[in-house]
C-alpha cells in the first residue's frame, strides 16, 4: 500500500541498476586487496562515536522513485521539512516563556516546518528522524506528543509518528502513533494558548497507538511524518493547506523545543551505489558473520551476525549516508544501531569491485554508549557480493 510505503519510509533515493561484472582475479589482487582494507580497518578501530543523550529531530524528506512507488507513479519534488527562526515557540525558558512578549523577543523562536504540497497519494513526505532515543525503554505510561500551531493540518494520519519497537518477545514491531488529531484530550498550548495547541499520544493507548506498544519494549527508531497533502482538508483547515507548524517535540518526558537544519539531502546521488550482502571471512579463514547493507537506501538496516561471537547487530541510523572515497571503490558509513539490543555506534567500510568473494573487502566496527570498543570483523568475503560505485 503505498501510503504504508511513505510512512515507513525515512529518507530514500534511486538506485540505479548495473549488472556486476564477472571476471577472473588473481590471488595477488586480493592480497593487495586485504592490505588496503587493513589500513581501513585500523584507521577506523581508533574512531569512537558516542550515542546522543539528548533527543534531537533531524528533518528529512522522502520523494520516492518509480521502483518505490510502484504500481502508484513516483513522487515530486512538493516536501519541505526544515526548522525555521520565527516560525515558532520561544526556544528559551520552558513552558513559562510566552509568545509575543517583550521577555523573548530575542528569542530564535525556531518550529518545524512539514509541507506537502501537492495531493496525498504523491509517493512523497516531510518528516523529522528524531536521534538520541535508541535503546529506551517504553513503560506503560510511555507518551509522544507535540505543539502545533493553530489552522495548519492536523488530521488523522499527519502529522504522526512512527515507531520501530523490540518488543519484550519477537522479532521488531512497526507503531503508528498519533496522527494530529487523534489525541481526544487536545489542550491549549502552554506558551501561546490562544493561537497553539498541545497533543499527547500514549503508546499503551488504542485510540492513540496503532497497534499499542508492548510495555517492556525497547525504541529502535523513531520519526515524524507528514504524509497527507492539499487534498485533504481537517478541522483546522478546511481548505486543504498540506502544512503543519510544530514545535516542543515531546519524547516521553524530554522536550526537543529547536532545531538548526533543513532537511538532509538524499544518501546517495541516484548513480551511486553501496551495497552487499555475504559472509565475511574470518582471521583463520573461516565464517566471521553474515551480512547485509544497502547504505544507499534509507529504509534498509544494515546487519550482521557472528554467533562464534555473540554479535547480533543492525543498524537504526546513519550519520546522512557513505562517504565515497574519490580514488577507489571506497565507502564508508557510519551511525548507531542495536547489537543483541544494545546501543551502539557503527562505522562500515567497504570496497567493491562488483565481482565476487576473495577480492570484495569488508570492515565492521561496533562501540557501546561510552565509546568503548566491542568489535571489529575485517576481512575478503567467502560468499557474496559488494558493490560500491561513486
Amino acid at each position: 500500500m503505498n501510503v504504508l510505503r511513505i510512512a515507513i519510509a525515512v529518507v530514500i533515493r534511486a538506485v540505479t541498476d548495473e549488472g556486476e561484472k564477472k571476471m577472473r582475479v588473481s590471488r595477488s589482487i586480493r592480497f593487495v586487496a586485504t592490505g588496503v582494507l587493513a589500513v581501513i580497518g585500523t584507521t577506523f578501530g581508533t574512531f569512537g562515536l558516542t550515542v546522543a543523550a539528548q533527543p534531537e529531530a533531524v528533518p528529512f524528506v522522502f520523494i520516492g522513485t518509480a521502483a518505490d512507488c510502484s504500481p502508484s507513479p513516483p513522487g515530486s519534488h512538493i516536501v519541505t521539512s526544515a526548522w525555521l527562526e520565527g516560525m515558532g515557540l520561544p526556544d528559551n525558558g520552558g513552558d513559562a516563556a510566552l509568545n509575543g512578549v517583550a521577555a523573548t523577543a530575542n528569542d530564535p523562536h525556531r518550529g518545524l516546518l512539514l509541507s506537502k504540497n501537492g495531493p496525498t497519494p504523491d509517493c512523497s513526505s516531510a518528516g523529522a528522524r528524531i536521534t538520541g532515543v535508541t535503546g529506551m525503554p517504553v513503560g506503560p505510561t510511555f507518551a509522544l506528543g507535540f505543539d502545533y500551531r493553530n489552522g495548519g493540518h492536523c488530521g488523522a494520519g499527519a502529522t504522526r509518528f512512527n515507531v520501530v519497537v523490540t518488543p519484550p518477545a519477537g522479532p521488531n514491531t512497526f507503531h503508528f502513533v498519533g496522527g494530529c488529531s487523534n489525541d481526544s484530550t487536545p489542550t491549549p498550548a502552554p506558551q501561546d494558548p490562544a493561537e497553539w495547541t498541545r497533543v499527547r499520544f500514549e503508546t499503551s493507548n488504542p485510540a492513540e497507538a496503532f497497534p499499542v506498544i508492548p510495555p517492556g519494549s525497547t525504541i529502535v527508531s523513531i520519526s515524524l511524518l507528514h504524509d497527507e497533502g492539499t487534498d485533504t482538508p481537517t478541522v483546522q483547515s478546511p481548505n486543504g493547506v498540506g502544512l503543519a507548524v510544530l514545535d516542543n517535540i515531546f519524547i516521553n518526558g524530554q522536550f526537543i523545543r529547536s532545531g538548526r537544519l533543513v532537511a538532509a539531502p538524499p544518501p546517495c546521488e541516484p548513480n551511486q551505489q553501496d551495497h552487499g550482502n555475504g559472509q565475511v571471512e574470518d582471521e583463520h579463514g573461516g565464517n566471521g558473520g553474515d551480512f547485509d547493507f544497502d547504505e544507499c537506501d534509507g529504509t534498509h538496516q544494515a546487519r550482521h551476525r557472528d554467533p562464534d561471537r555473540s554479535v547480533d547487530f543492525h543498524s537504526t541510523s546513519n550519520d546522512g549516508g557513505p562517504t565515497f572515497d574519490p580514488i577507489d571503490q571506497k565507502a564508508t558509513t557510519t551511525g548507531t544501531g542495536l547489537n543483541n539490543g544494545q546501543p551502539v555506534t557503527y562505522t562500515l567500510a567497504v570496497i567493491g569491485l562488483g565481482i565476487g568473494p576473495r577480492t570484495d573487502l569488508y570492515s565492521l566496527t561496533l562501540r557501546d554508549a561510552t565509546g568503548a570498543l566491542i568489535y571489529t570483523r575485517i576481512g575478503n568475503l567467502l560468499s557474496g557480493g559488494i558493490l560500491v560505485r561513486r
